[in-house]
């Protein structure tokens, strides 16, 4: 290619880069919070405030954001035949756990889920008690944007309240099955951001490309 052609080509390059200006580009933002290890077997229950910096507008323009929350919970359970008579006892835990939103995403202004144990078995004779037996389980639920949805809400710091609420389920062949439990849970809130943000390009690129161009043009000048 001659020098001709080559500045000609530079010099088509430069105007693109020019004329793009700023360009867009995407980004992603997680923001956490939790509780506990808490205990849950309370009866009603209280909902714990999570506090959330919400999104900097100054990073760019908010376009996309899911939330995420997820239990963990672990306990222990005893069972006891109250019964005179052999008895088959079967037990697990059961949580339930809610997180109110600030804004709804995708009709969803609240999320709710349920944590179930797998069920113990014990056959006990009359009035005798089954060992300690360790519990744990997971559960998870999330909500995403959709078009059209307003994310203002999260544009500023807000409140997600959680809570939830532990229960024990028993069951016996006899009637008479008892039990005594814990139950310990925690709650994970996760905020994932979808923002785009402008980008202009690199001074010293610019500065670099209108040193060659002028080379170029010395160059040019001097073959004339």
């Amino acid at each position: 290619m001659d020098y001709c052609m080559r500045l000609r080509t530079l010099g088509l390059a430069a105007a693109a880069l020019i004329a793009s200006g700023p360009l867009a580009s995407a980004d992603v933002i997680v923001q956490t919070q939790s509780y506990g290890p808490a205990t849950t077997d309370w009866g009603t229950p209280t909902p714990v405030s999570l506090t959330f910096p919400g999104f900097n507008i100054n990073l760019g323009t908010l376009t996309g954001l899911s939330v995420s929350v997820t239990q963990n919970t672990i306990g222990t359970i005893r069972a006891t035949n109250a019964g005179a008579t052999l008895a088959v006892i079967r037990t697990k835990l059961i949580n339930t756990y809610n997180a109110y939103l600030p804004g709804a995403l995708n009709g969803v202004s609240s999320l709710s889920g349920t944590v179930i144990t797998g069920t113990m078995v014990d056959t006990l004779l009359g009035g005798a008690t089954s060992p300690l037996h360790k519990l744990t389980a997971s559960g998870h639920v999330y909500a995403t944007a959709a078009a059209g949805d307003n994310l203002s809400p999260y544009e500023s710091p807000f409140v997600i309240l959680a809570s939830d609420s532990g229960s024990i389920n028993i069951s016996a062949s006899n009637a008479n099955g008892i039990a005594a439990y814990t139950d310990l849970a925690d709650i994970l809130v996760t905020l994932t951001y979808t923002y785009t943000v402008a980008t202009v390009a690199e001074p010293t690129a610019l500065a670099l490309l209108g040193s060659s161009l002028f080379g170029l043009g010395l160059i040019r000048r001097r073959r004339a």
